[in-house]
């Protein structure tokens, strides 16, 4: 398990730790513990459901890169969106290197298929993506 990961089951834990604190004196006072619980309910609903995807990806990805705006805000983003996020994101990688090895925007160098990204996971709220950087051998070896 990776750190961002651990980091949101601590998170979780304390979450239900309270829960059944709650549960234990709803009980004892002749409440209704299912009501008394809602709002760690929906806690636990938040951690899992938004922070546990965005920690997994944290954890497995070399590289993150965050997109915002309005084609993206919905739960999920159109293809052509995510597309042209990679694409982007491939050319911004690729102006990075260049400026690394000393190559003039105009210089066209022969890209290894090695160097290939890899999308590990989207996460929810704006687009978030998680690349892993690929050396030799290409996955599509």
């Amino acid at each position: 398990m990776g750190e961002w990961v651990e980091q949101v089951e601590r998170r979780a834990a304390i979450v239900l730790d309270q829960m059944a604190a709650v549960r234990a004196l709803a009980l004892k006072f002749g409440d209704d513990p299912f009501e008394m619980t809602a709002s760690y309910r929906s806690m636990l609903r938040d951690l899992y459901d938004e922070d546990m995807p965005l920690a997994r990806l944290l954890d497995r990805a070399d590289l993150v890169a965050w997109f915002e705006g309005k084609a993206v805000q919905g739960g999920a983003p159109p293809v052509d969106t995510v597309k042209y996020a990679c694409e982007t994101l491939r050319q911004q990688i690729q102006q990075i290197t260049k400026a690394m090895m000393g190559l003039t925007a105009e210089t066209r160098p022969h890209w290894s298929a090695g160097l290939e990204l890899g999308l590990s996971g989207l996460a929810k709220g704006s687009l978030i993506m998680g690349c892993l950087l690929y050396t030799s051998p290409s996955p599509r070896d």
